[in-house]
């Protein structure tokens, strides 16, 4: 049983694929698009596409599952402790912290999932997942209305591949790919009659979700000129529709500075962090940590100041020597098709058979290019292969806000290898959509409404705080509420299966570290009864901070209690950084 949760995010997508090419060729189910499926049927769909994220997250919990940016299915590691305390600080303070502030989308989301969440990390993500499932599901749906329920779960599991791996953790990958999908789902459904509605709103949520999670920003100028090879000829929208998604762009680039006027300090800019890797192509595609080397003394005071810096020397660069910058940005145009569904399966070839199928469904869609949706994949293609060299110093995951439309691509590739198989010709067949347009935009609400809701003071949920907790000697205290607002996961030889918190076996923790998380090797050495805890620590003026936690311990308080600890100012001994060890532990009591 335990290896079967470990593995089975794998196991699920394995079997996802085989029913969806098994499903044309069931008699109960056409090759060919049917009618929209009834409430009930759709109704099942959702609440096993939920399912299946919501058990990827505990099957995580259960095992100690590791993941980039993850510690044994439950603690934020790296990144992610930096979007956790933000978050927090957002609902205690209703400001962005400096590093938030280059990707605030994000904080205020998990603000959102906190607050409705009481505060409570497990909830959040399981929140997450379930909203995350659901888009998954309505995304995938959009192509089964045209292309057949097979399509359809085809398309679902590609989505499935990539979420499986943000789902259980506090990333940008979440918000991006939630606004993204939405907005590619409205985008597809808007070309069918048009409808400029949805066109804008899809634009606007496909804007958000690219700020949300930097990514292919070279596809917006594309769409725009979709939106007027598309609908040029129909005198009704030939204007409105290029200006329905003009509108959506820059109304998604109003919101963004907005909030981060509203909520930030000028300290960090949004995407600031673009001029780092646009240095590092200008000095011959070294990389984004390029400008480490060539200009350490540059880094002093907040990051927004030196930022504009790096800007100026990334452009004196290029002045300097252009060849360095075009050399290196041919040399990486390839990006995008090199890590084209490499978040699927490495072995047996499997990504290069979806990588056909997303060339197949390119070629028939080519040659459809008169219909509005299939000239919509058709014109994005060059637009996140020209931002590929932007986004090579990372692999797919920096393509979280358009990765529906290479889903949609595959999808029809696989539709036309069905038809062939089956003697008949795929086609794109018109459906009645209003339904699901609706409740696209209903979970697009829901999202925006979740996103924005720190905004508003009255809506933060500012915890009580015990007295004041103090140490004697030079230990470091801190008060913080264990194992809600301050996840912990305990290791145990052979623990009790317990999720709220977690107890994960101490074997299989230390067998699944790879090279992709930060300090694999060391993280194995932890012994079998420690208790991994980030803890977020409010501190005096409104301030806060959170630490890394290496607790020897064979018990736990209750889940929630107030407890302080009074830490060694030294690092963990065999851990070392970024690990506390306690030297005293105490309850707290609240006022």
């Amino acid at each position: 049983m335990h290896d079967i949760l470990v593995h089975f995010p794998t196991l699920l997508f394995l079997c996802l694929i085989p029913l969806a090419a098994a499903l044309p060729f069931l008699k109960a189910f056409p090759a060919q698009p049917a009618p929209p499926t009834s409430g009930l049927l759709a109704g099942l769909g959702l609440a096993l596409a939920i399912a299946a994220f919501l058990a990827v997250v505990l099957s995580g919990w259960a095992v100690g599952r590791s993941q980039t940016n993850l510690l044994g299915g439950l603690i934020p590691w790296s990144d992610a402790t930096g979007y956790f305390r933000g978050a927090h600080s957002m609902l205690d303070n209703g400001e962005l912290l400096s590093w938030s502030q280059r990707r605030p989308l994000y904080t205020l989301l998990l603000a959102g999932f906190f607050a409705l969440g009481e505060r409570d990390v497990q909830i959040a993500l399981l929140l997450q997942a379930a909203l995350v499932g659901a888009v998954a599901f309505l995304v995938a749906r959009a192509v089964s209305f045209r292309m057949g329920m097979a399509a359809g779960l085809f398309v679902f599991a590609l989505l499935f591949a990539y979420a499986r791996e943000y789902a259980p953790i506090l990333l940008s990958e979440n918000a991006g790919f939630l606004f993204g999908a939405l907005g590619i789902a409205l985008l597809w459904l808007g070309a069918e009659k048009p409808r400029c509605s949805w066109l804008l709103a899809g634009s606007l949520l496909l804007s958000l979700g690219l700020m949300a999670r930097a990514g292919a920003f070279l596809i917006i100028p594309f769409l725009l000129l979709w939106a007027w090879l598309a609908f040029r000829q129909e005198r009704r929208v030939a204007l409105r529709a290029p200006l329905a998604v003009l509108g959506g762009v820059v109304a998604a680039a109003l919101l963004h500075q907005a909030i981060y006027w509203l909520s930030g300090d000028a300290t960090n800019p949004p995407l600031s962090n673009f001029s780092y890797v646009l240095y590092g192509l200008a000095a011959g595609g070294k990389g984004w940590k390029q400008i480490y080397l060539d200009h350490p003394d540059i880094f002093q005071g907040g990051e927004g100041a030196f930022s504009q810096i790096i800007y100026a020397l990334a452009f004196e660069r290029i002045a300097t020597n252009p060849f360095d910058f075009i050399f290196a940005y041919v040399k990486k145009l390839p990006h995008s098709v090199y890590f084209l569904f490499d978040y699927t399966l490495s072995f047996l070839h499997i990504k290069r058979l979806f990588a056909l199928l997303w060339l197949a469904g390119l070629l028939v869609a080519f040659r459809r290019r008169r219909e509005p949706q299939a000239l919509l994949l058709v014109v994005t293609v060059p637009g996140i292969v020209l931002s590929g060299p932007f986004l090579a110093d990372v692999g797919s995951r920096i393509y979280a806000a358009t990765v529906a439309f290479d889903a949609y691509l595959a999808g029809l590739g696989f539709t036309a290898m069905v038809g062939w198989l089956s003697r008949k010709r795929s086609q794109i067949v018109p459906a009645s959509a209003s339904p699901l347009a609706a409740q696209l935009a209903v979970t697009a609400g829901i999202l925006v409404a979740l996103t924005l809701s720190s905004l508003y003071p009255l809506l933060r949920s500012k915890d009580r705080v015990p007295a004041t907790f103090a140490c004697t000697g030079e230990k470091i205290p801190a008060a913080f509420r264990l194992g809600s607002e301050s996840p912990v996961l305990a290791l145990r030889t052979s623990p009790p299966f317990t999720l709220f918190p977690p107890q994960a076996p101490h074997a299989g923790f230390a067998s699944q570290f790879n090279s992709r998380i930060y300090l694999p090797e060391t993280l194995k050495l932890a012994s079998p009864d420690t208790a991994f805890i980030t803890a977020y620590v409010r501190e005096p003026e409104g301030k806060s901070t959170t630490l890394q936690i290496a607790w020897k311990t064979e018990t736990l308080p209750p889940r929630g209690s107030w407890v302080g600890f009074c830490l060694k100012e030294d690092f963990h001994p065999v851990l070392g950084r970024p690990f506390r060890v306690p030297a005293r532990v105490e309850m707290l009591k609240t006022d």
